[in-house]
C-alpha cells in the first residue's frame, strides 16, 4: 500500500520534476486535448498543477484525486472555474460516485506505474468507457535516452531496474512501449488511437537540474529536446498511448 503522504511530500519538493518535466508532459495532453476537441473530461490524479487550470473549454471535467494536499490545492487553483467535480480518493474505490456520462477523454497520466495493482485501475477506468471513450495514458519510458546511457555507463544494471528515485517516489515499475500495450490489452480489446514518446531528456533529473542551473542548458535547448522526437520518436522520457475499448 503507497503512503501518499509521504508520495506528497517527496513529489512536491523534486523541482525538475515540477519545473520542466510536469510542462512537457502537460504540452503533449493539451495537444491531444486540442487535436480530439475532448468536452467531456475525467483525469485520475491532479498533482500540484492541475491540467484543468491550463484547459480553456469544457463541458465537464472530473478530478479524482487520492491525495489530500493535492486536491485541497487543485480546489483553490480552479476557484470560480465551473462545471468540475472533484472526487477524493483511489480511484478504483471510487468508480460509484464518479458520473456516469460519457467522457469523450480519460486521462492516466504518470500515474500508472506508481499503483499497487495497474491492472485493476486499467479494469475500472474500463467500467467507466464507453466505445467512443479515448483513454490516455503517459508512464516514464524504460528505454529512454538517459536511461539507457545509465545503462551503458553500467549505472544501473539494466533498463527497466528501478532507480532509486522511482523507490523514494514508490514507483513499483519501469515501463517499455511493448508492456504498457500488453498491459492495456489484458483489460479489454482496444483500439490503439495513437502511441509515441515526448521531450528526449538526456540525463537524469538531478543532472538535468544541475545543468540548468549552471547554465549548460537553457529553455531553447529544453524546447529542442522536446521536438527532438521527431527523429527519436521511441526515446523520449516519457511514452504514450491513446486507445479506446472497442466493445
Amino acid at each position: 500500500m503507497r503512503d501518499i503522504e509521504q508520495y506528497q511530500k517527496e513529489y512536491i519538493k523534486n523541482d525538475f520534476e515540477s519545473k520542466y518535466q510536469v510542462p512537457f508532459r502537460r504540452k503533449k495532453l493539451l495537444d491531444i486535448i486540442q487535436r480530439g476537441g475532448y468536452r467531456k473530461i475525467l483525469e485520475i490524479g491532479c498533482g500540484m498543477d492541475p491540467l484543468a487550470a491550463y484547459v480553456e473549454e469544457f463541458d465537464e471535467y472530473t478530478i479524482v484525486e487520492p491525495g489530500k494536499e493535492f486536491l485541497e490545492n487543485a480546489k483553490k487553483v480552479l476557484h470560480g472555474r465551473k462545471k468540475i467535480t472533484y472526487v477524493y480518493g483511489y480511484f478504483e474505490d471510487k468508480i460509484d460516485e464518479i458520473s456516469q456520462s460519457a467522457y469523450d477523454l480519460i486521462i492516466v497520466s504518470g500515474l500508472l506505474h506508481e499503483v499497487d495493482d495497474p491492472e485493476r485501475l486499467l479494469n475500472a477506468v474500463r467500467a467507466v468507457s464507453t466505445t467512443q471513450t479515448v483513454v490516455h495514458i503517459n508512464v516514464p519510458n524504460a528505454c529512454s535516452i538517459h536511461r539507457i546511457l545509465a545503462y551503458e555507463a553500467g549505472i544501473i544494471p539494466e533498463l527497466k531496474k528501478l532507480t532509486e528515485r522511482n523507490r523514494i517516489l514508490q514507483q513499483n515499475r519501469v515501463f517499455d512501449m511493448e508492456s504498457l500495450e500488453q498491459l492495456i490489452g489484458k483489460t479489454g480489446r482496444v483500439e490503439i488511437c495513437e502511441k509515441g514518446s515526448y521531450f528526449v531528456k538526456p540525463f537524469s533529473h538531478a543532472q538535468m537540474l544541475k545543468c540548468v542551473e549552471q547554465g549548460i542548458i537553457d529553455e531553447n535547448i529544453l524546447e529542442a529536446l522536446y521536438k527532438l522526437t521527431a527523429y527519436l520518436p521511441e526515446y523520449g522520457s516519457e511514452i504514450y498511448v491513446n486507445y479506446r475499448y472497442t466493445k
